[in-house]
């Protein structure tokens, strides 16, 4: 499944969900550039926010292996 970021229609990569996880793969480069460009220049987004979304910008290498977020879903 392919989806798109509700606040700016843009492509944020393939997510899965299964046996109630989310699961999310994104290429470095590609998270530094939408952190850039859609989260950081957002001005609804707080200093301390931007502050650790700067943080985690440094610790990201674009040339290393993709990144992987794992999310367990909350029960209705």
């Amino acid at each position: 499944m392919y989806v798109y970021d509700p606040k700016g229609n843009n492509p944020v990569g393939y997510v899965h969900l299964r046996d109630g996880y989310y699961i999310q793969c994104i290429e470095p480069g590609l998270l530094i550039d939408r952190i850039e460009e859609q989260w950081l220049t957002n001005p609804n987004l707080d200093d301390k926010r931007k502050t650790k979304l700067r943080e985690l910008i440094s610790t990201l290498d674009p040339e290393a292996n993709d990144i992987v977020f794992l999310a367990k879903l909350k029960k209705p």
